[in-house]
């Protein structure tokens, strides 16, 4: 083995140690970098969501439609009333609460049913929603 080897290997051993140590440190660096960009990025979108919100459209966004116009089908657009799926599917839920009080509303505009009205009785057979109940066990 040539002298200017030995030194190599013997450089090799010496700096392995600390090029690792740095190794790790660039990659943390550049992982930190990354993360502060992505977040940088997220504020300018939010910031330009904010700007262009007007208290009007803000409303439209959060409100939910009247009791009277609310067709109670998932996948009725607001705009057009126009359904996306060919089947009625009911946005109706039944939940029964811990004192056996039977609830059921449409979530899309919160208005409640009468349980026991056969026009409701329709509505929820024909939803692909599940019934509801409070964890809390009824005691009769």
């Amino acid at each position: 083995m040539k002298l200017s080897t030995r030194f190599n290997v013997w450089i090799y051993r010496k700096l392995k140690p600390y090029w690792t140590v740095l190794e790790v440190s660039v990659k943390n660096l550049e992982r930190e970098y990354l993360q502060a960009l992505e977040y940088k990025k997220a504020e300018i979108a939010r910031k330009k969501f904010r700007d262009g919100m007007t208290p009007e459209l803000y409303k439209q966004l959060t409100s939910r439609p009247s009791q009277e116009s609310c067709s109670h089908i998932k996948g009725v657009s607001r705009v057009y009333g126009t359904r996306r799926f060919p089947v009625k599917d009911y946005a109706i839920m039944w939940h029964t609460h811990p004192d056996a009080h039977v609830e059921v509303k449409c979530m899309i505009c919160g208005k409640q049913f009468d349980p026991k009205d056969p026009e409701t009785i329709k509505m929820l057979q024909s939803s692909t929603n599940t019934a509801t109940a409070s964890e809390y066990p009824v005691r009769r």
